[in-house]
């Protein structure tokens, strides 16, 4: 399987489940084998439980979220600290801004750009996609998916999180 399509696919996983969230997720299974056991249990739920277990982990849970997907919260114990403006120039650099309303420290962004990175053509000297998963995704990464799989209730989010894991780590 292609690397950057399993890394979009992680990107989508991590977004907030929709209506149609069960059928992508049937989808991708077709590439990732390892989703294969999710769709099942998910078809087992309802979307509200399933919105439910998101918000819970990487939203707004009671009494703590348990995985936010944020560098800044892992890294500087709050949302948009210092190493957001950091990511920023990053992305500035190589000609890239962060859509509207997307923290430039959420894992989907960084992700998001590091498939940018593995693709482009960019000029001698810009940050490779080694070096920029070292700088701004290894050193939180362990303690999100470490966090994501020992809170999550579903399978497709543990499984998500050994995912992750193993791309990133």
């Amino acid at each position: 399987m292609d690397a950057n399509l399993e890394l979009r696919i992680l990107v989508g996983l991590l977004a907030h489940p929709q209506g149609d969230a069960l059928d992508n997720v049937r989808e991708w299974s077709e590439h990732c084998p390892w989703l294969v056991e999710p769709v099942l249990e998910l078809q087992r739920i309802t979307l509200e439980e399933w919105q439910g277990e998101h918000t819970r982990l990487f939203i707004n849970g009671f009494p703590r979220t348990i995985a936010p997907p944020f560098l800044s919260v892992w890294n500087e114990g709050l949302m948009g600290g210092n190493g957001v403006g950091a990511l920023q120039e990053v992305f500035r650099e190589a000609g890239l801004e962060p859509v509207e309303g997307m923290p430039a420290d959420y894992l989907g962004t960084l992700l998001e750009f590091l498939v940018y990175l593995q693709e482009s053509s960019l000029a001698p000297g810009s940050m490779s996609g080694a070096v920029f998963k070292e700088r701004f995704i290894q050193p939180w990464i362990q303690r999100f998916v470490t966090a994501l799989r020992e809170g999550s209730a579903l399978q497709l989010y543990r499984s998500l999180a050994d995912r992750l894991e193993m791309r990133l780590t």
